[in-house]
């Protein structure tokens, strides 16, 4: 899992899962070719009976067959631990704000927020669970 900041994560795992635009996936050894694009998602990675969880936004997961690799490019991960409730909520309200004023703000740059309240929502209410 990599970020433009860091690497997130490298390793061997047993499996890796999350949810595409499309629906739930989960990368096994030897998976088919696969690419898909990530808004939103909690990521499971399994090993050795241990799960760690990140959750990551805007992106893309690929598996390549032949090399047997996953990887998961995101704009924003961080292990769920490291994510509160309270940061979310404050960076929702930044959100709420600059789409409420939305003036100083370009088409990208509204479309832009727009999807950023939406996954923060979906953010919040999954941290809330």
């Amino acid at each position: 899992i990599k970020t433009p900041e860091r690497e997130v994560f490298h390793g061997d795992v047993d499996a890796v899962s999350f949810h595409s635009e499309t629906g739930k996936v989960s990368f096994l050894a030897h998976h088919g070719d696969y690419t898909a694009s990530l808004q939103y998602t909690r990521i499971m990675i399994q090993n050795n009976g241990k799960t760690d969880e990140y959750i990551g936004r805007r992106g893309m997961a690929t598996f390549h067959n032949k090399t047997n690799k996953a990887e998961l490019l995101l704009l924003e991960c961080h292990a769920v631990e490291e994510v509160s409730l309270i940061t979310a909520k404050a960076y929702l309200e930044f959100v709420e704000e600059s789409l409420r004023k939305g003036d100083d703000l370009s088409k990208s740059q509204l479309k832009f927020m727009q999807e950023e309240k939406i996954m923060l929502v979906k953010q919040m209410k999954d941290l809330e669970e």
